[in-house]
């Protein structure tokens, strides 16, 4: 049965009949507004919102008034009375929306109207709808194309930087889910290591190799350099062996435990025997002739002397004679003596009139004019006195006499 949504509604509800015989009706039940339930679209059953009681009609049946906060939800409308001594009583209704209700119920010209405007609907607005929906999909469409097949025209997707925490997660999932957490974040048992793995082989000698044998108090890195330090580097748990003992033992191997062809052993063996051959034939005569070549050379280092001293009738030599000369030549040519035509331009050619300052060295051209100076034309004034140049007039040296008129010592002054 259909209701209007939000209207009120008046019904018989019932038939209440007795609960021991099931057909005889109650007539006189006081039905209260709160003992009928109502539900409304399967939500929980609630009292109803009208007040009025349900007043008996007939035949077991009871006048209910809903109003319309009892009706305002659309969809199924259950009613519920249980009253005591009779047997429950159930009805059920349809709310439906107004206009709905108008289309079903109304008379044939709000139908006509209805309908009219339905037309009216479909040959303009809803044309004009679907047009408009069919942009939007054109526009839709556009972008779909250009994601292309999953997705792979998506080649300008930034990443996101909440991503990050996801990927995170899934690749500490992914780690826990192959176990590579217990490599270093979690402990390990012997059931976290697959039997015969490479990381069980690397711990297990046995065929079928079980991370359970290893132990890491005997078997860690940690434990074997410890063992090492005590028991490898020291045989055993003994002294270290020494240098000579080394050296004992290498001399002490026999020879015939290295025979192999390219071996330090085996190359040994064969000089020191080519050594033992020569030493018994060839090298006794070979030291027999060189023992009388130096007997021969005793005796004429003897005749020689000590540096030579015995070497007192050495004829000279023709062939040396070039050599002196080239020595001599050398020797001269390093002292570069003056040439006669030098030694004639000397005495021929006039010197340059110099004469050194007091107290410095002379060349021999000024100790020439030096002299001639002191001996030729000068002048005495008081305790001075004065050589003239070669013109006569002018200073070339003067000379401080210790008295003006008994001089007995003079001391050059410029």
């Amino acid at each position: 049965m259909f209701l209007k949504q939000s209207l009120a509604y008046t019904f018989r509800f019932g038939p209440f009949l007795d609960d021991t015989d099931g057909k005889t009706a109650e007539t006189g039940l006081t039905i209260e507004d709160s003992h009928i339930r109502v539900s409304k679209a399967g939500a929980n059953f609630i009292d109803k919102a009208e007040t009025s009681n349900s007043a008996h009609d007939e035949a077991g049946y009871y006048v209910v008034v809903l109003n319309g906060t009892d009706t305002d939800t659309v969809g199924e409308l259950q009613i519920a009375c249980h009253m005591s001594g009779a047997l429950p009583v159930f009805k059920t209704f349809q709310v439906v929306e107004t206009d709905i209700y108008a289309a079903i119920f109304a008379d044939s010209a709000t139908l006509a109207a209805s309908v009219a405007s339905i037309l009216e609907d479909t040959a303009t607005t809803i044309p004009a709808t679907i047009a408009t929906v069919d942009t939007v999909v054109d526009a839709v469409k556009v972008v779909t194309d250009a994601i292309s097949s999953n997705g792979s025209g998506l080649s300008a997707v930034p990443w996101n930087s909440s991503w990050d925490a996801e990927v995170q997660s899934e690749v500490a999932d992914a780690l826990v889910a192959i176990g590579l957490d217990h490599l270093v974040s979690a402990s390990v048992a012997g059931s976290d290591i697959v039997d015969n793995s490479i990381i069980a082989k690397l711990v297990s000698k046995e065929s079928t190799a079980d991370w359970d044998d290893f132990v890491n108090t005997t078997d860690s890195l940690q434990a074997l350099r410890d063992r090492g330090d005590a028991s490898w580097t020291t045989g055993g748990g003994g002294s270290a062996p020494t240098a000579a003992a080394i050296a004992d033992a290498v001399w002490d191997e026999a020879t015939s435990g290295h025979t192999s062809s390219g071996t330090f052993g085996e190359q040994v063996k064969t000089d020191i025997d080519a050594i033992l051959i020569d030493t018994g034939t060839t090298l006794d005569g070979k030291i027999d002739t060189i023992d009388g070549i130096v007997d021969n050379i005793l005796v004429d280092t003897a005749e020689i002397g000590s540096a030579g001293a015995g070497l007192t009738a050495v004829p000279w030599n023709a062939a040396w004679d070039a050599e002196v000369q080239s020595e001599c030549t050398d020797a001269l040519n390093a002292y570069d003596p003056p040439t006669k035509a030098e030694m004639d331009a000397m005495w021929t050619t006039a010197a340059t009139e110099s004469y050194a300052s007091d107290n410095a060295a002379a060349t021999p051209a000024q100790l020439l004019y030096m002299i001639l100076c002191t001996v030729s034309e000068f002048s005495v004034s008081g305790t001075t006195i004065t050589g003239k140049k070669l013109d006569g007039s002018t200073t070339a040296m003067t000379w401080t006499i210790n008295d003006a008129t008994s001089p007995t010592s003079r001391t050059r002054a410029s």
